[in-house]
């Protein structure tokens, strides 16, 4: 009878882990659904007048554009809607100067928290809408869309994709689990897209990573209904190799930090339950089992170690962009986009690690990493 190889028996429960918190999600997303009892949002004018504030920094090529894209959607609504921009750099306060937003607001960067708690106190609107700089928002007519959803909901964002890049699977899959709850309250916002009653927005903390997180997460917690509106989605250009993996390092490190420290809380709540489970073992047992798989087998097999850790360690440096390679036209991106981000973690890790031990060493929260566009 043939030893049973211990390593590679190893290798296959790592692999097993990695996928089970991959679809776990999936298999949960029905479980639970029974929604809780919100507060009942405030009834909102056929015509309500609206304020979209974009904060940005380093937008300059990417801010006219996106100030046209709004100017035509304000023409589909026919209501009062005005363009509000927080820029954080003269560059792209000029440039929106140049593009017709009705506000702009120069100050120093602090982050994007803080530029949305600066747009926020300036609006007098009854319904603020934050968006970034570099996405368009679609269709055309989605702030009546937001305005319908609001009725249900007192925080709505939107579904998120994007053009070129290896993450277009990525952001599929995202958008299936979303639909997968069905009408009921999510917290899965895109920080590209959140839509609200000015009067039930609270200042948000200037140190905080997941921005987007933060304003789900305080309205949840304040019984205010949270839901993904499934038919606004936004869209934007996939970044640079170096630019997107600063930007996922970011997400993970929030989620660490930002959205761990409420854990407890989340815990107790059905859209809260939902969310831990959709993110959190991707981003720690899930990647651990995957780094377990690929490291025991190739303690047990010399072809594998040979095979697979060279295509591991080539798909985490064209994912990173130290390699430059064009895997965006081919299923091989996707899998370059899978495998790649199981070196996010880890890098969190050692960043938050980092910080603790030498706090100037790293970018202060909240702050980012940040290319011109």
């Amino acid at each position: 009878m043939k030893r049973f190889d211990t390593k590679a028996g190893f290798s296959l429960a790592g692999f097993s882990v990695f996928a089970a918190c991959a679809l776990l999600p999936v298999v949960t997303s029905r479980v639970g659904l029974k929604s809780r009892q919100f507060r009942t949002p405030p009834p909102l004018a056929d015509l309500p007048s609206v304020d979209i504030v974009v904060p940005a920094y380093l937008e300059a090529g990417a801010i006219g554009p996106k100030i046209q894209d709004l100017k035509q959607s304000i023409l589909c609504f026919g209501g009062t809607a005005k363009i509000v921009v927080v820029a954080s750099d003269d560059s792209t306060s000029e440039a929106a100067q140049r593009a017709g937003a009705d506000t702009v607001l120069r100050v120093p960067r602090n982050g994007k928290a803080s530029a949305c708690n600066v747009g926020l106190k300036q609006s007098n609107a009854d319904l603020v809408v934050f968006t970034d700089a570099n996405c368009r928002i679609q269709p055309d007519d989605w702030i009546p869309i937001a305005i319908d959803s609001l009725k249900r909901y007192c925080l709505i964002s939107a579904n998120k994709s994007e053009t070129n890049g290896n993450e277009r699977l990525f952001w599929r899959f995202e958008r299936l689990l979303k639909k997968t709850h069905g009408d009921h309250d999510s917290i899965a916002v895109v920080g590209e897209f959140l839509a609200f009653r000015r009067s039930d927005y609270r200042e948000i903390s200037t140190s905080a990573i997941l921005d987007d997180m933060e304003i789900a997460i305080d309205f949840t917690l304040r019984n205010l209904r949270v839901g993904v509106c499934d038919q606004i989605t936004v869209t934007e250009d996939a970044a640079a190799g170096r630019d997107q993996w600063e930007r996922r390092v970011r997400i993970a490190e929030g989620h660490y930090v930002d959205v761990g420290r409420r854990m407890p809380a989340l815990s107790r709540l059905p859209a809260g339950r939902r969310y831990l489970v959709h993110k959190m073992p991707r981003l720690t047992l899930g990647c651990i089992g995957f780094w377990a798989g690929v490291f025991a087998g190739s303690a047990s097999s010399r072809p594998f170690a040979a095979i697979a850790l060279p295509l591991v360690l080539s798909a985490g440096g064209i994912y990173r962009g130290l390699i430059k390679i064009d895997t965006e036209s081919s299923m091989v991106g996707s899998l370059v986009a899978i495998v790649g981000m199981q070196f996010i973690p880890p890098a969190a890790a050692v960043r938050l690690i980092v910080r603790k031990i030498a706090p100037g060493a790293s970018p202060q929260r909240g702050v980012w990493k940040k290319v011109s566009r």
